[in-house]
């Protein structure tokens, strides 16, 4: 359940609300509220005046904010649109799903407006074997980099609400000096995101399939001779069975051409969620 909030009366912090109601911060993320209730936990995420409640009955949470410390809340129920991601329920697939957009329409309508120009259907942000940093056009007039600039802050906000598919192509490295084609290019990205705008993210908890996949067990001892497993004292009791964690890593060689860098890839699974992706050059070259 979602719900935002505009004053109260009765305290000064929120947080001494929930946590006279049992709430307590998650050590991983503060604002991630949680509260035993025997076989499960309750959740309530803060993000500023919104609320975002996990909870069998949202109802025992909201009266207590409402009558008690007297928030004044609306639009109260059934997530729809929270931080920017749009959130719906997948009755096939029986789980949540995010998405942006709501979001992507939005800043892409401005971006036409600004630029007077419009954006092209594209079957992927970038061609293959694109090299922007070996892009020689000429660099944007001063009055044209805060554009870029706020494209690329567009483009990053993207891949927070979870468009983890245009993260190696945000093109944020060339924000202080960029030239027209990374502005051509950063255009190519933003008609991507326009005509492919219904991609969504699946929280799916149902167990991931390994059929096919050969693993080896590795011996890294040798690298880590002191490594141990660091397991925190302080985290909750598991209320469910486990929920296995996978983890995908690659890394193409050298593909900056201009550093000679190469390119790290990880997507991390929690069930058959992705939870994490990670896209960013090496910070060093090996001779």
């Amino acid at each position: 359940m979602r719900i935002d909030f505009d004053h109260c009366e009765g305290a000064v912090w929120l947080s001494d609300n929930l946590r006279d109601m049992g709430f307590r911060p998650c050590n991983a993320d503060f604002d991630l509220w949680m509260r035993d209730r025997g076989d499960h936990y309750e959740y309530i995420a803060v993000m500023v005046d919104d609320l975002l409640i996990f909870s069998k009955e949202p109802l025992l949470i909201i009266e207590p904010l409402q009558k008690i410390w007297g928030y004044s809340l609306k639009g109260v129920g059934s997530p729809e649109y929270y931080s920017g991601a749009d959130i719906e329920w997948d009755d096939k697939r029986q789980c949540w799903t995010l998405g942006a957009k709501t979001y992507i329409k939005s800043v892409c309508d401005r971006i036409q407006k600004l630029l007077e120009t419009p954006l092209k259907n594209t079957g992927s942000p970038l061609d293959a074997g694109e090299h922007p940093e070996m892009d020689d056009s000429d660099l944007l007039v001063p009055s044209e980099i805060p554009i870029y600039q706020m494209m690329i802050g567009c483009l990053q906000w993207a891949v927070t609400l979870r468009r983890y598919d245009i993260q190696n192509a945000t093109l944020a490295r060339f924000g202080q000096k960029p030239r027209e084609g990374h502005l051509k290019r950063a255009l190519r990205v933003f008609g991507y995101l326009k005509f492919h705008a219904r991609g969504k993210l699946y929280l799916d908890p149902s167990p991931i399939s390994y059929d096919g996949i050969d693993f080896k067990d590795e011996d890294w001892t040798e690298c880590y001779p002191d490594a141990e497993e660091y397991i925190d004292e302080n985290a909750p009791v598991p209320k469910i069975d486990t929920v296995p964690i996978t983890l995908f890593k690659d890394a193409s060689h050298a593909t900056c051409l201009d550093t000679r860098r190469s390119v790290t890839g990880i997507l991390i699974l929690l069930g058959n969620a992705p939870i994490f992706f990670y896209s960013k050059r090496q910070n060093t070259v090996e001779s």
